[in-house]
């Protein structure tokens, strides 16, 4: 009886800790399976709004939880920042207002590209690539009659025009994506006089300094003028046939 009473408790004992093996196996395939896919930009005109979801063309988006940005609402181009999770959901982080892409013209005109309507762009990384098919961000896109303007690779980031045909993505464009170059652009006003100096073409003569090349139209106060055709105030004219005021022609006649 003794023995009977004390194997009961150790087999509960085991049978609750494969129990719990189980449940912490299962938890962690779980978490496993739900980690967010790489976020993607998203460009496209809103078709449909509510407080939880943005629709463009048939694709749908939960933004329950963005931030959504002023000026967005039905018919506008916006760009969503998104991820999407296991259950094939676009969950959103960000809606704002998208930018026209701008097509190059002969110079000096430019125009705005519309987007087709039902169209969209996608810009992430390629986590996978066959010939007719192109994966981002989870999401498999047929490319087979896309026109492809770059060649494509694995984790490069590239920019694809989709449409949703019968629920499958249809790429109808794939281009590199462009990241934007940021810096300091400094302009020199033209026509500026970098200081005393030979400057060739300068038309306006330095203070303090000499003009010796041919195209200075204008003396410099206090200078030297040697080659111009008008002497400087209060300076002397070595080679022209007339005399600077106050100073004494060389080989002329004063």
């Amino acid at each position: 009886m003794v023995k009977n009473s004390i194997r009961l408790p150790i087999k509960s004992i085991a049978m609750m800790f494969l129990v719990m093996v189980a449940f912490a196996s299962q938890s962690l395939v779980m978490a496993q399976t739900q980690t967010p896919t790489a976020e993607v930009e998203i460009v496209g005109t809103v078709s449909a709004l509510t407080a939880q979801t943005l629709s463009i063309g048939t694709q749908t988006f939960n933004i329950s939880g963005a931030e959504i940005k002023a000026g967005v609402a039905t018919g506008k181009l916006v760009k969503i920042h998104a991820t999407q999770n296991a259950a094939n959901q676009w969950i959103a982080r960000e809606v704002e207002l998208a930018q026209p892409t701008v097509v190059q013209t002969p110079s000096p005109l430019t125009t705005e590209e519309p987007t087709p309507i039902g169209e969209f762009e996608i810009t992430g990384q390629v986590t996978a690539l066959s010939d007719s098919v192109i994966v981002i961000a989870g999401h498999s896109i047929d490319i087979s009659g896309a026109e492809i303007k770059d060649s494509l690779a694995l984790n490069e980031r590239v920019k694809v025009h989709v449409s949703i045909v019968d629920g499958v993505w249809i790429a109808r464009e794939v281009e590199a994506a462009t990241i934007p170059v940021t810096g300091t652009l400094t302009l020199t006003p033209s026509g500026q006089d970098n200081g005393a100096g030979h400057d060739l073409n300068d038309d306006h003569g330095n203070n303090t300094g000499s003009d010796d090349n041919h195209n200075d139209n204008h003396g410099g106060n206090n200078s030297t003028d040697d080659h111009g055709n008008h002497g400087g105030n209060n300076g002397s004219d070595d080679n022209s046939g007339h005399g600077g005021g106050n100073g004494s022609g060389g080989h002329g006649h004063g």
